[in-house]
Formats: structure tokens, C-alpha cells, sequence
């Protein structure tokens, strides 16, 4: 199953490359984001620092540290993800391969449970499972976090050629440009 993870990995890091519109379609995503009825009552959110042809998450956690959340992002190291406390943006901010901000091993570890939980996929099926990039740190992270699991993804991700895995943790909704995709039975 790893192999045939990792191959449909590269497949879908491809197709991701090659979507057309990712600014307007950003544009939508945030909207949707900020329209979502939980989103205005939570007071803290941790969210991915987006890199690459990822989901844009800058313009989030701009306008919610704007709107005074409390806003937390990953920092990797060692094999282990711990949570940030980010209170700003930095100018000229830069990411390292993992996605790690330059300078966020300076910033305070979180001692509080987020809210809402935002997270990077490169794929994800019809059951609110996602495809990550193989390391395994946010199914790590979740399987722990209480809070509402939130995906950020466009709609061309979904993609239903992969199962679950045990070690897989589902998420309650995903966002995309077309709208907001909920578990069964959610809100």
C-alpha cells in the first residue's frame, strides 16, 4: 500500500502544479473560509504555513491574527511536530522544506489546545480522509487534537483511489474554491 501511496503521491503533487487559477481560486477558498459558521467562534487555530503550489494559508492567518485569534503554527524538527504560537507575520517570510518558518524555533511552544485545526493535504476522498506528503506528523497531530479538523485543498484534490489507512485521521470538513465538502451528520 506505501508504494501505491507514493505513486499516486507524485501523481497528485503533478496534477496540483498544473492547476490554472490558484490566486482566484485562493480568493474563494478564504471566503469560504471566513463565511463558515464555526470559524467565527473559534478563538484559536492552528494552520500550516502554505509553500509551494499548496493551498494558500497566508492571507488566513494574516486576517485572523487581524481579527485577534490566537494563531499557532507547526514547527518540524527531528522527526516530531510541536505547535507554535505565531504572533505575527513575518516580513520576507520564508519556509524551509517542511514548511517550517525561518525563525519559528524562537517562537513560544503552544501549552493550550486550538480550536480548529487547519491542514495541508495533497489529496483527499470522499470520506474526509487525506493524502499527505508521507511523514506521517499531522495523522500524528490529530490523533491527539480535540478540536474541529479542518482541510484546505482545491476541489481537483478529491481523488478516491486510496484507502484509509489505520493510522489515517479523518477530518470534519474541507474547504475548496467550489465550497465547503462536511462529514455526514456534521453541521
Amino acid at each position: 500500500m506505501s508504494k501505491d501511496r507514493d505513486i499516486l503521491r507524485k501523481k497528485m503533487q503533478k496534477m496540483r502544479t498544473g492547476i490554472d487559477g490558484k490566486i482566484f481560486k485562493d480568493k474563494l477558498m478564504f471566503d469560504c473560509f471566513f463565511n463558515m459558521k464555526e470559524v467565527s467562534g473559534f478563538e484559536s487555530f492552528f494552520v500550516y504555513v502554505s509553500m509551494n503550489d499548496e493551498a494558500d494559508t497566508l492571507r488566513i492567518i494574516e486576517k485572523l491574527l487581524c481579527l485577534n485569534k490566537k494563531v499557532c503554527i507547526p514547527y518540524t524538527k527531528d522527526c516530531t511536530m510541536s505547535v507554535k504560537r505565531l504572533l505575527e507575520l513575518p516580513q520576507n517570510l520564508k519556509t524551509d522544506k517542511l514548511g517550517n518558518i525561518y525563525g519559528a524555533d524562537t517562537l513560544p511552544t503552544v501549552d493550550f489546545d486550538c480550536d480548529c485545526a487547519v491542514v495541508p493535504m495533497l489529496a483527499f476522498n470522499n470520506r474526509l480522509f487525506r493524502l499527505g506528503y508521507g511523514g506521517g506528523y499531522y495523522d500524528r497531530f490529530l490523533s491527539t487534537f480535540k478540536g474541529f479538523r479542518l482541510g484546505l485543498a482545491y476541489s481537483e484534490q478529491l481523488n478516491n483511489e486510496f484507502a484509509e489507512s489505520c493510522f489515517d485521521e479523518g477530518l470534519d470538513a474541507i474547504v475548496t474554491q467550489n465550497g465547503i465538502i462536511r462529514k455526514r451528520g456534521a453541521l
